[in-house]
């Protein structure tokens, strides 16, 4: 069986990963993955899906910033013909027996593709199942004023239709929140303890080519948007080298996003030359090398994310046995603090000032303490990482999401079976569907 697996962009991004490592599980299951995404490394592109498409940048300003609904609806019956039209090709060619929508039947990035999307998977009765990692509601871009949009979101995101056979969140928030807004239940399946092995490449190569002797390195290895409050590294960092005298460094591992916030890697740049921090932009000085291959040479991970998902980052740095120093997310509180990681804590509170995410000071120091602690007692660091790494292979194994898919696809199949019987069995179409609805239960 062939699976569509869609997503507006296939990069290096936590959701594309997330995805690949999915795949993986299908093909393992006998299934054809193929990736169709409106940008990047995907089977098929269509570029009316993506986020980055001109058009959909232009009808998101109107959508959420304008006041005009006639022309706004006008924008998108056009958008959203183009895509069912495009998105159609694809299906006629592909012929997919289930698909995978990450992230499109949730987020309000391309309302249009969503639309589309959603007909061609009613119109065709195509099994799908939806992957939700983050949710509209939870992102201040996507208030409108128009009636339009609101009940567009509303009625779409995420589709409440019986092609739809399982949606999927990665957290229990989100779960809670789903049912609540929607009536839609929903499994809970987060990040996977499963990442790519570094290659060849050694340690004492990789810090040649960035040039660093006998630094401490702070890995930070997400992207560089506002929400992972990168500035709070700079700040841990420079109050470190304040407190032990020792030189360090923070090396950027993921380059600069082309849509969104744009200025943020500027802004860093010229606050970690006022707090004395030095930025090394791995990502530009060793093209050659992939992001997790800068894993190697860390001492530290830094995730000071305010607002997540999950926790893609952590899992990696508990993967590559570094050690993470995070800012306890309401996520992370809910439902990796308790499997009982250890790492160092930035707190829980956080203020904004002049567009900056602040950590007191006291927090910050403590943090640094803890950061000299393990560099002092390399016993006690390597006792915490391998320890992590037992507690995320116990909670996140990609079997736990085999076994999932497994059930998921032998009840679709057992379905189809099922209805082929139909014309045999001579019960009311009715009765036949409720009969089909006990049998299958996942």
């Amino acid at each position: 069986m062939k699976a569509g697996i869609f997503h507006y962009k296939m990069g290096t991004d936590g959701v594309s990963l997330e995805i690949r490592k999915r795949a993986k599980i299908l093909k393992k299951l006998g299934l054809k993955p193929y990736f169709i995404a409106g940008e990047g490394d995907a089977d098929f592109i269509i570029p009316e899906i993506s986020t980055a498409n001109r058009s959909i940048m232009r009808f998101n300003s109107y959508a959420f910033d304008g006041e005009d609904e006639n022309k706004v609806k006008k924008i998108f019956n056009r958008l959203e013909r183009k895509a069912e039209k495009n998105l159609s090709k694809v299906f006629e060619e592909l012929k997919p027996g289930f698909i995978i929508v990450h992230n499109m039947f949730s987020m309000a990035y391309n309302l249009p593709a969503s639309y589309a999307l959603m007909r061609i998977i009613q119109q065709r009765n195509i099994k799908t199942e939806a992957v939700h990692h983050d949710f509209w509601w939870d992102r201040k871009i996507f208030k409108s004023h128009l009636f339009f949009i609101r009940d567009l979101m509303l009625d779409i995101l995420p589709p409440n239709i019986p092609q739809i056979v399982s949606h999927v969140v990665i957290n229990s928030i989100e779960r809670e929140r789903l049912l609540r807004r929607r009536g839609i239940k929903a499994k809970i399946f987060g990040d996977l303890f499963e990442f790519e092995e570094p290659d060849g490449h050694s340690k004492e190569k990789i810090k040649k080519l960035l040039k660093l002797k006998s630094e401490v390195i702070f890995l930070q290895a997400t992207r560089i948007v506002k929400r992972k409050a990168i500035e709070v590294s700079i700040d841990l960092v420079s109050e470190f080298k304040k407190m032990s005298g020792k030189n360090a460094v923070i090396v950027l591992t993921n380059p600069p996003e082309k849509y969104i916030d744009r200025e943020y890697l500027e802004v860093l740049k010229e606050y970690a030359k006022e707090r004395g921090v030095k930025l090394i932009e791995a990502y530009r000085i060793a093209k050659s090398l992939a992001f997790f291959e800068f894993y190697k040479i860390a001492d530290f991970a830094l995730y000071p994310t305010v607002k997540e998902g999950f926790g893609n980052q952590f899992l990696e740095a508990t993967y590559y046995k570094v050690l993470p120093i995070v800012f306890e997310y309401e996520v992370f509180r809910k439902d990796l603090k308790k499997e009982g990681y250890k790492y160092i804590s930035l707190g829980q509170r956080y203020k904004s000032a002049n567009g900056m995410v602040k950590i007191s000071e006291k927090r910050l120091h403590k943090a640094a303490k803890k950061v000299l602690y393990y560099i002092k007692h390399p016993k006690r660091y390597k006792e915490a990482v391998e320890m992590n790494y037992r507690i995320a292979s116990k909670y996140h194994s990609p079997a736990v999401l085999e076994n999932y898919y497994a059930l998921l696809l032998t009840s679709i199949k057992m379905e189809k079976a099922l209805y082929n019987l139909k014309d045999i069995i001579n019960l009311p179409k009715t009765k036949w569907n409720d009969k089909i609805k006990k049998i299958i239960r996942i």
